[in-house]
């Protein structure tokens, strides 16, 4: 090294130590650190751990600094007793064996036993350049400091969750009717957890937070999830139960007009080839059924009134159908006889437009045609069979038939 590369790197170290020690010395005399380092301290479990570590890592870097400042001191004196003219080079070379050689002897550290040959020695004594200590320090001083600062934060905010999973049991058990025997049994579990981390908060706020974490909330998001989806379950039920009540309404209305139509044909038309209606006793079977479903519901059966509903919806679906069809059934019967008389109307009227309605053939038919119509009740089949007889006679007798 040359007198100013000495020089550069002295003004450096000078800087990199003054920097060190007061970082060492605010970690010190951090109140989380006064407190994990104090004689008379009640830590325990895994914050008793890490807290013996830090406190250590941080007696070693002291140490380690005292060995580093030692050595730069040494460097310094040389400098300063470098000759003006004669006998420098030696110094310069001192000096850079101090800076850049391994020249800081470390503590002796005892080898154990296993890692011992014949003729190795109890303890092994290690030596190591500054840059390398400095590194290494470096390292440590991260390690110990986050150890500091991770329990720092569990006393600041274990506190704040332990409440927060209280307020979350709380919360629960005032659902507990959604839960089975099984989940509030873990629910009863999980508070009795709590009130014991309550009283190890303070002394090993690590392992209280690692417990809450992996044990308590974990516990508490899987109640909680299946409160929602029994919440939600329920809703759904809530929600199709007063749709089967709509349901139902339009079941009744349509086996009102069902029953009303069945009715008209049996009044108005003989031998009415229809599908009657269900029976009454199917709709009052039906409504009886939904109440004893909401009664249920009612009771908290949520589970088995969705069951039932799906039941209750496809009987109700089925019947609504069934009169649908006997309804569309008897308004066909009742639409062909109005279309007969309307036909029958028709002809009639061309009949006199031609001057033959008074035919005997033809007044005959007619008089039949609407005696069957007009009559009740009507023989549907054998006044299409007397319609279509007049109107054969009465093309004919126009000129638009011919004769057999």
């Amino acid at each position: 090294m040359t007198l100013r590369e000495i020089d550069y790197a002295l003004g450096l170290w000078s800087s990199q130590l003054a920097t060190a020690a007061q970082n060492l010395m605010d970690l010190q005399s951090h109140p989380t650190y006064q407190r994990l380092a104090a004689p008379n301290g009640s830590l325990q479990g895994k914050t008793a751990d890490q807290a013996a570590l830090a406190v250590n890592t941080l007696s070693m870097l002291l140490r380690y600094y005292e060995l580093l400042q030692g050595a730069i001191s040494r460097a310094e004196e040389l400098r300063r007793d470098i000759p003006v003219l004669f006998g420098s080079e030696q110094r310069v070379g001192e000096i850079g064996q101090i800076l850049q050689g391994r020249s800081i002897q470390l503590p002796a550290v005892q080898v154990p036993l296993g890692k011992r040959g014949l003729l190795s020695g109890i303890e092994n004594v290690d030596c190591i350049t500054p840059a390398a200590l400095l590194s290494t320090m470096a390292k440590a001083f991260e390690d110990a400091k986050a150890i500091v600062l991770a329990i720092d934060g569990a006393w600041e905010t274990l506190g704040k969750n332990i409440e927060g999973a209280s307020s979350r049991v709380a919360a629960l058990q005032s659902d507990l009717e959604l839960l089975d025997g099984g989940e509030r049994m873990k629910l009863r579990e999980t508070e009795a957890q709590l009130n014991q981390l309550r009283q190890i908060a303070t002394d090993d706020p690590l392992g209280a937070s690692d417990q809450l974490t992996a044990n308590i909330t974990l516990s508490l998001d899987e109640l909680q999830r299946k409160v929602a989806q029994c919440k939600q379950i329920r809703e759904q039920v809530a929600a199709d139960l007063r749709g089967a009540e709509t349901l139902l309404a339009t079941v009744e209305s349509s086996h009102r007009d069902a029953s009303q139509a069945y009715g008209e044909v049996c009044e108005k038309i003989a031998d009415a080839h229809c599908p009657p209606p269900r029976p009454d006793r199917d709709v009052e079977a039906l409504r009886s059924w939904l109440e004893r479903l909401k009664a249920k519901y009612r009771e908290g059966a949520v589970t088995a009134v969705s069951v039932g509903l799906r039941n209750w919806t496809n009987a109700a679906r089925e019947l609504l159908n069934s009169d649908r069809i006997a309804a569309e059934g008897s308004r066909r019967l009742l639409e062909t006889r109005s279309e007969l008389r309307g036909r029958l109307d028709a002809l009639k009227a061309k009949a006199r437009a031609y001057s033959i309605a008074e035919e005997k053939g033809l007044i005959a038919l007619a008089e039949q045609a609407r005696n069957l119509l007009y009559n009740r009740p009507s023989a549907l089949d054998q006044a299409a069979s007397v319609v279509s007889e007049y109107e054969a006679k009465l093309n004919f007798l126009t000129g638009k038939g011919v004769r057999n």
